[in-house]
């Protein structure tokens, strides 16, 4: 199956793809919203989307990945569209800690599964190498910021002035770049965002960026892990494809790089997909060579 441009300039992201299934999953934090695709038997894959982003995300990547096999959920973070209702924790925060205990839950529901975290869900998968390896068959690290500390501070154009900027500044602008298409995104894609906008939390998007500004340094954790990793980003990124191959490169994760920008999932859906289907048989491979030995 291709996912042509054409087909792409009239794809109506409101609606999922025939054949999803939705779940209601019930996380720490409350509903978390869900779509799956594959059947149930198959080896399981989490795509989990960036801050201000959905489950929709992944519509043209996890048919595509549930047709070769594998059970695949995506999820709509907490706070987030159709998850808006989940969370806040006790202190009325959506913090990395909320998010990371809803992924534990889902991974414990799942069992090991290939984990893609797109952008801010990178940071968050990072976190979970570390916590949790035994939960993880594989981690794609999807448009994330290849650095620690201010996750901002390596982006172009504006990384020199990030430190001058407060998050609920860039909170705020992101909210009303996304309200008003700055980014030229289709119509229909720039319609379905405004629509998720008016559900999703506020306080959510201003807590992750918030928390992108405090990204800890798990450089060596990651590299001696253990766990097969997958850097993806494209030439257009938010950060330069230098700054992401030299992240790939201290903590021992293969490199792939499209011609998108910071939405390689949406934008080239085919390209992606036969990278992480390639990158999981590799690591299904490899799984039943070192058991058969």
């Amino acid at each position: 199956m291709l996912i042509r441009k054409a087909y792409l300039s009239d794809f109506d992201w409101r609606v999922l793809p025939p054949g999803t299934e939705r779940i209601t999953f019930d996380a720490p934090s409350g509903p978390i919203a869900t779509a799956c695709w594959g059947r149930p038997d198959g080896i399981p894959a989490l795509l989990v989307p960036g801050i201000t982003g959905s489950k929709e995300d992944f519509s043209l990547v996890g048919p595509l990945l549930g047709a070769q096999g594998y059970r695949v959920w995506s999820i709509d973070l907490a706070g987030q569209y159709q998850s808006h209702q989940a969370g806040p924790d006790q202190n009325g925060h959506w913090t990395p800690a909320l998010h990371l205990r809803d992924i534990e839950s889902i991974l414990n529901y799942l069992g090991p599964a290939h984990l893609v975290g797109y952008s801010f869900s990178g940071v968050l998968a990072q976190t979970l190498i570390v916590k949790r390896p035994d939960l993880l068959r594989s981690v794609t690290l999807l448009s994330t910021p290849p650095t620690s500390g201010d996750g901002f501070s390596l982006m172009k154009v504006i990384g020199p002035l990030a430190w001058a900027v407060p998050s609920s500044v860039g909170s705020a602008g992101l909210l009303l770049g996304l309200k008003f298409n700055i980014n030229r995104v289709d119509p229909n894609r720039a319609l379905f965002v405004r629509r998720r906008l008016h559900y999703t939390v506020p306080a959510s998007v201003h807590d992750a960026i918030e928390a992108m500004r405090h990204i800890p340094d798990l450089d060596f954790q990651l590299r001696s892990s253990g766990i097969p990793l997958l850097v993806a980003a494209g030439s257009g990124d938010l950060w330069s494809l230098r700054h992401h191959r030299a992240f790939a490169k201290r903590i021992g994760a293969q490199m792939k790089r499209y011609r998108a920008g910071h939405a390689p999932s949406e934008t080239t859906p085919d390209e992606f997909s036969a990278d992480l289907l390639e990158f999981f048989e590799g690591v299904e491979s490899d799984k039943s060579t070192a058991q058969a030995s």
